[in-house]
């Protein structure tokens, strides 16, 4: 979705990238979906009974793996959104 994204605003907007705030938007609003409040009990009690992950790590977990959203928000080397080892799949 990320080099689509990127791909219509060069076709659009020419020869350039998106800018920083459109590609922290990008991910701010792909991060909204999964954006919930809940109370710890809740939590606890998903843990034990939904097979899918909680919702901040549907989040934190996939793009802390995306070295773009790392550029994008100029995460430091090494922390937890941008760690030195991350998985690479193609």
């Amino acid at each position: 979705a990320y080099k689509a994204f990127v791909r219509a605003a060069q076709e659009r907007e020419g020869a350039s990238a998106p800018s920083r705030p459109d590609r922290q938007l990008f991910f701010v609003a792909q991060a909204q979906n999964w954006c919930t409040k809940a109370r710890p009990k809740a939590e606890a009690l998903e843990l034990l009974t939904d097979p899918h992950a909680p919702d901040r790590w549907r989040v934190n977990g996939p793009l802390s793996q995306v070295s773009e959203f790392a550029e994008a928000f100029g995460c430091p080397a090494a922390s937890a959104m941008y760690p030195s080892s991350r998985c690479h799949v193609w």
